[in-house]
């Protein structure tokens, strides 16, 4: 008896061994040439005012960290780690964040198609194997801060010195001698929609925060070639009362450095078209919520001498 009882458990072990090594299936192909420096375009140049694009720059050749900026949005965070990137020649994986966002858009899920099925590789696991195929990499997550915080989670172990993560059957991990820097955005907690990190993710990077650009600092990283001096010297004017009003909790837009562009571009090109238009079509429509809209609609009328 004890005997047989002994060769059905060994049975047994071997069956749930061969179950566990069924559930491991073979992996989608992976596009090696995603995070291609050759495929960064310049559509932009940052300007550094702060010396934050010097810093951030020194910890990517160092490849070892993970790097939190923080900052409104349209103050150029995306702009800064693509410049770096481009200009150095660094492979970029990038990827944006979204409250949708789940297990398996992270880790991975299996998928059935015409051929049978397959394991679709999720975000963390896909940037240890890009890594190690390019030696030196920047991982780059927009706004990471719109994830739960159970989703948070899940970047603990891939961004700390374990830096690998267990998945469909594999240990997924930095080879040794890869730069490997992870890269993640954040918008300011008063925005809408967005979570707190949480500390124990928070606890595993280092970083730093851009401050909406003051009046010296606008004239600088704005292209104002065309614009009469009165028209800049009012849009600078009320860049800040709008900014004011969105730290106070009265409106929910701020209006950003790229909004700005927006304005100086419209205002060169559409010569028809007349001040109020302008305003009317570039500023006032960022502003959804009515009450928000009379408040910057009251501001640019001070501030501008017109009637909208």
């Amino acid at each position: 008896i004890v005997i047989t009882e002994s060769l059905n458990m060994i049975r047994g072990m071997k069956m749930l061994k061969g179950q566990i090594k069924e559930k491991s299936i073979p992996f989608a192909f992976v596009d090696y040439d995603q995070p291609n420096p050759a495929n960064l375009k310049k559509w932009g140049e940052y300007i550094d005012v702060r010396g934050e694009k010097k810093l951030i720059r020194e910890l990517i050749q160092l490849g070892k960290h993970n790097i939190l900026v923080e900052g409104d949005k349209g103050v150029g965070k995306t702009l800064l780690v693509e410049d770096i990137c481009r200009e150095d020649n660094i492979a970029l994986f990038e990827f944006s964040c979204g409250a949708g966002m789940n297990k398996g858009d992270l880790i991975g899920r299996p998928q059935i198609d015409n051929d049978g099925s397959y394991f679709e590789m999720g975000i963390i696991p896909k940037m240890f194997e890009l890594a190690n195929h390019w030696k030196e990499i920047v991982v780059y997550g927009d706004e990471l801060n719109v994830l739960s915080h159970d989703e948070q989670l899940w970047f603990n172990r891939p961004l700390d010195k374990r830096r690998s993560i267990y998945v469909n059957g594999k240990l997924f991990k930095l080879d040794d001698g890869v730069k490997f820097t992870f890269i993640a955005t954040i918008n300011p907690i008063t925005y809408a929609g967005v979570n707190t990190l949480t500390e124990s993710l928070r606890s595993r990077f280092i970083g730093r925060v851009l401050p909406y650009p003051n009046n010296s600092e606008l004239e600088k990283i704005i292209d104002w070639s065309d614009i009469p001096d009165e028209t800049k010297k009012c849009m600078l004017t009320l860049c800040q009362q709008i900014h004011s009003l969105r730290v106070k909790g009265e409106v929910e837009y701020v209006f950003s450095p790229r909004d700005i562009d927006q304005f100086c571009d419209i205002f060169r090109t559409q010569k028809q078209w007349k001040l109020e238009d302008v305003i009317d079509n570039v500023i006032l429509i960022k502003f959804s919520d009515p009450s928000e809209r009379e408040q910057v609609r009251i501001r640019v009328n001070e501030t501008f001498g017109v009637n909208i």
